[in-house]
């Protein structure tokens, strides 16, 4: 799809009128540091001031400190250019306008942003992460590449759907290129499949559910235009309940996309380009920059780096439990039983969703080091009977790490391991309680092994 700019801002949107504002549109220049460049000493005092204060996870850090607090300067092509939070009195009393230095961390994992004005770590706000205004049923937009973004359908047209988030004064219009649109969906309905066609899911008039085969031509704000057979019909969006489009070729994310984190519980993959003072400037998969206010993200995730992350390699082997009726093999990305992976203080996207008893097994050629989070699925919150679960990490039969007992009413849990050499590397959770509970769903969460 072709835009008739390279940048785009958020459309704001009035809380008082549903007519859209659109924001000046205007040409922006990106400068990036070079490659080899870690430390950036021309920093100005009034940017330092500017930057925005975050929580830095790295891998030497984590599972073992807490956080530190940092302020996010800017981005380069080696991640976040980050200074430190506060200077020493030592270094205040040699020199009280030093510059602090932007360095970039090679082995960083995540940023957290805290609500201001709120001091406290995000450790101690583990339950406020995810905004409360996050509505579990509220439409979802699935894209080929992993990213889901709750809101609103727009309209749009034959190349793009107009997507809103956010409500009052912060509701924003995103254009979604309709190639990268992998669902929409009203409820957490189960994954639908397709070799051959579009599926689009309606309400009848009697509450049940009607499934359509066809393609569709065109996002509309008063619904879909879809062609079911030779004939193309309107279906409104108060009857749409979910649609499945086929995946095109060539919607691959670049590698150096991260994951946004938002207070309403989407998870986007992004390009981050530069850092303004309220907002981070991103480009989308489709080549779209848009201004992202950082009053809307809990946090950015690292996406790609130095290390194999296990949630993108199926296993070389998996035991899990057998069922003639239901299907407990591991699903990537989501819970064992189809839905979003939640736990108390985070909605991921990128794992494993299994039952307990589940084992799973990769051949590592060599070593490294191993990072994840584990925690129990928020869905086990309607089942009768909970087991707590015990997340391990072994190699060739030697247990290298356990999380102990993790239950669903827990934030996500850090283990991380060191693996000493290539071999048989499993990812094992074992129930503590009644293995035939019904409430053994735990995820693996961002599981990598960093060379």
């Amino acid at each position: 799809m072709a835009y008739d700019s390279a940048d785009l801002a958020f459309f704001r949107l009035p809380t008082v009128a549903p007519v859209i504002a659109a924001l000046a549109v205007s040409a922006l220049a990106v400068q990036f540091l070079p490659a080899a460049a870690v430390a950036v000493n021309s920093v100005s005092q009034e940017m330092t001031t500017q930057g925005k204060q975050a929580w830095l996870t790295r891998l030497a850090d984590f599972g073992k400190l807490g956080p530190a607090e940092v302020r996010l300067i800017n981005w380069s092509p080696n991640g976040p250019l980050l200074s430190r939070a506060s200077q020493s009195s030592e270094e205040t009393s040699r020199n009280p306008m030093a510059d602090p230095v932007a360095q970039a961390y090679p082995q960083w994992m995540r940023l957290e942003f805290l609500p201001s004005p709120v001091k406290a770590k995000p450790s101690e706000l583990a339950a406020t992460m995810v905004s409360d205004n996050a509505d579990p049923d509220a439409w979802q937009l699935h894209l080929t590449d992993g990213s889901v973004l709750l809101g609103t359908p727009a309209g749009g047209d034959a190349d793009q759907l107009q997507w809103r988030m956010g409500h009052g004064s912060t509701l924003q219009l995103i254009p979604i290129d309709l190639l990268w649109v992998s669902r929409i969906s009203r409820r957490q309905l189960p994954p639908l499949i397709s070799e051959e066609h579009d599926l689009l899911v309606l309400q009848t008039s009697q509450g049940g559910l009607d499934q359509r085969r066809g393609w569709l031509e065109e996002a509309r704000a008063d619904g879909l235009l879809f062609m079911e057979g030779e004939v193309v019909v309107r279906h409104p969006w108060d009857r749409v309940q979910a649609l499945q489009l086929l995946k095109e070729d060539g919607t691959d994310s670049p590698e150096s996309f991260v994951w946004l984190q938002w207070r309403n519980g989407s998870m986007w993959a992004v390009q981050p380009l530069r850092v303004e003072e309220d907002f981070l400037i991103v480009q989308t998969p489709w080549n779209t920059r848009l201004n992202v206010p950082f009053e809307q993200l809990t946090a950015i995730e690292r996406r790609l780096g130095p290390f194999q992350d296990l949630a993108e390699m199926p296993p070389d082997r998996i035991h899990f439990p057998q069922s003639s009726v239901l299907d407990w093999s591991p699903k990537a990305g989501r819970s064992v039983e189809g839905r979003r992976m939640q736990v108390v203080n985070r909605i991921p996207v990128s794992g494993w969703g299994i039952k307990a008893p589940t084992r799973m097994e990769w051949v590592l050629p060599e070593g490294g080091i191993f990072s994840c989070w584990v925690g129990v699925d928020r869905e086990v919150l309607s089942h009768r009977e909970r087991s707590p679960l015990e997340f391990r990490v072994l190699l060739d039969g030697i247990v290298l790490a356990t999380s102990g007992p993790v239950e669903v009413d827990q934030p996500l849990r850090p283990l991380q391991a060191d693996i000493p050499k290539g071999g048989r590397f499993e990812l094992d959770v074992r129930s503590l309680g009644n293995e035939k509970s019904g409430g053994g769903h735990g995820n693996w969460v961002l599981p990598r092994v960093w060379r």
